[in-house]
């Protein structure tokens, strides 16, 4: 995610056509590490987040929704008090740093004129927001504040002096062609020269550093050793050139995406380096908000399905546990016969045994052999008969007990085995509410819906697909999904599709009659798919008629028992058709 200075400076440019001369009418701080300016400008209002998330770290108009804390945090409530009302006067970068300034005059509770900087640092994990006292450069506040502990450079303190992040790399604007190729040589030789080039100049990421060696003819892994006189004058003019097209403001600004339609990186100038990658152009602040918004929600779901995920090994774990104490008692079955032979060996043979004795061997009337039995000397041979009888019951209602549980342990676990899938297969943060309520109403989970009768009115959203031959296939992906599927779209004469003995996805194709043979295999290749076997290269996939499925009577979501099936072997495929 190459929020570089040259995607700044793309970003700024458009910032001045946009906000500034605007009034900044409210702040909010939707997370702890990001801000939203609202900021109306000529009867239009644009909301503008910047972030000092290491991950997600960036400034850019937004079109999002943000939910904010019922309580603003400090940093927000500073930034109200002297920000609200004022006017944003200029947006700054200096260089090619990643480094936006702000600069708004506002006026303080007595109406005198303030001079303010919102300064944004964008820097990985250095990143950070700050509110700066034009004049005397005293910091204000920062979102994130540290001691010299953490920086011998600089503190982030309110009353502190602003010192900028230090500058350790050149503006390529300030190099004459004659100096540039000891910025290259000065690099072990096995370096890549994309790596060197990003590392010695300002603005450019390894992306895009990647785009210039591939602009000059050249192979992306080029090193330093073999980069002669004329690969670095190639490398040179591209790399100047970019630079001279950014201060003309000749962007061209365009999102990348792989080919599962998934954005992966974004730049301010056409690329030309992934020729596989698609790409959407559009302004900066644009491309920008479709990339960030994507992976902010794809980083939601992840957060979530984390959670959920953490709790389901947990409750797994604490199963197999007791699945291995029931299948332990179960074993120890077989000292219970024992005992009890002891004990009936005992009972027909109290006139050999004696109070005091500590062993005796006996004919076992069993085995034919002779056997050693223990005996405790304090008791009686009726009473040392006793206690191997009670040992004997003690193991057995034990190993009984145990019995009547594994079953329902065994298909306990085979259900959270199941949802793990699902939890792996979910792609929204609804797919991740409906496991959790699953979860919660089975009992695993506590319920955390507002509102959970509302909930469970709302029908589940298994995808849809339609195949190759127009036939209408419903894929679950979860065991709420999949009964829905199952027992709600499908009729009997549909066909319903499993991978074999494997967690995963119920499919239906909607048909009511024959299926062409493409049909069905594109269908089994979706099950294979929405399946723990995804990753495999074959997986057997079941089939069969929608009125041979049924669900046994106190089942668990998604549980069902399937006959007159048959089986074909297909490789696992996300999409099919159109879907």
């Amino acid at each position: 995610m190459p929020f570089d200075g040259l995607v700044l400076r793309a970003v700024c440019s458009e910032l001045r056509e946009s906000i500034k001369g605007g009034r900044i009418e409210r702040i909010y701080q939707p997370g702890d590490k990001e801000i939203l300016l609202s900021v109306r400008t000529r009867g239009d209002v644009y909301r503008l987040v910047m972030s000092a998330d290491e991950r997600l770290a960036r400034c850019h108009i937004t079109s999002e929704k943000y939910e904010n804390p019922p309580t603003p945090p400090a940093f927000c409530t500073i930034l109200r008090k002297y920000l609200e009302g004022g006017r944003v006067t200029s947006i700054e970068q200096p260089g090619f740093e990643r480094i936006i300034t702000l600069g708004v005059s506002a006026r303080d509770e007595l109406g005198n004129l303030l001079e303010l900087n919102l300064v944004g640092e964008f820097m990985g994990k250095h990143s950070n927001i700050l509110l700066v006292k034009v004049g005397e450069g005293i910091i204000l506040d920062g979102i994130k504040r540290y001691t010299h502990a953490v920086s011998r450079h600089r503190e982030v303190l309110p009353g502190s002096k602003y010192i900028v992040p230090p500058r350790d790399k050149k503006n390529v604007l300030e190099v004459n062609p004659e100096e540039f190729p000891q910025y290259l040589l000065d690099a072990p030789f096995d370096s890549p020269v994309s790596r060197v080039l990003q590392k010695r100049f300002d603005g450019l990421s390894g992306f895009m550093a990647r785009e210039v060696v591939f602009r000059a003819g050249l192979s992306q892994d080029l090193t330093v050793e073999f980069c002669g006189e004329l690969e670095m004058r190639l490398i040179w003019e591209k790399l100047r050139g970019l630079f001279h097209e950014a201060v003309e403001g000749q962007f061209d600004p365009q999102l990348l995406y792989n080919a599962d339609g998934v954005p992966f990186e974004y730049a301010a100038f056409t690329v030309s380096h992934l020729s596989y990658a698609k790409s959407v152009k559009g302004s900066m602040n644009d491309v920008l908000d479709a990339f960030f918004s994507f992976h902010r929600y794809a980083s939601r779901v992840h957060i979530a399905k984390k959670a959920v995920l953490e709790k389901v090994k947990r409750e797994r774990k604490r199963i197999e546990k007791r699945l291995a104490n029931c299948r332990k008692d179960m074993h120890d079955m077989s000292k219970a016969s024992e005992y009890r032979r002891k004990g009936e060996l005992l009972m027909a043979n109290l006139y050999r045994v004696s109070k005091g004795m500590k062993q005796v061997i006996l004919d076992d009337f069993y085995s034919g052999e002779r056997l050693a039995v223990d005996l405790d000397p304090s008791l009686s041979p009726s009473q040392n008969a006793q206690r191997y009888f009670k040992k004997y019951q003690k193991l057995k209602t034990a190993a009984d007990r145990a019995a009547a549980a594994e079953e329902k342990l065994s298909n306990d676990l085979a259900y959270l085995e199941g949802v793990e899938t699902s939890l792996e297969m979910a792609e929204s943060l609804t797919d991740i509410t409906e496991i959790h309520e699953e979860l919660a109403s089975e009992g695993y989970l506590k319920q955390v819906s507002p509102n959970p009768k509302k909930r469970h009115q709302e029908h589940p959203r298994p995808l849809y697909f339609q195949s190759s031959d127009g036939y209408d296939i419903f894929v679950g992906r979860n065991n709420r999904q999949n009964d829905y599927v199952t027992f709600r779209v499908a009729k009997g004469e549909d066909l319903w599709l499993h991978a074999r003995d494997i967690p995963g996805a119920h499919v239906i194709i909607k048909s009511s009659g024959q299926v062409p043979q493409r049909t069905i295999e594109e269908a089994a290749s979706l099950a294979a798919y929405y399946s723990r076997a995804r990753n495999s290269d074959k997986v057997p996939v079941d089939y069969t008629l929608r009125k041979y499925v049924r669900k046994p009577r106190g089942a668990k979501p998604g549980f069902v028992i399937y006959s007159e099936e048959k089986n074909l072997l297909v490789k696992p495929r996300r999409s099919i058709g159109s879907g």
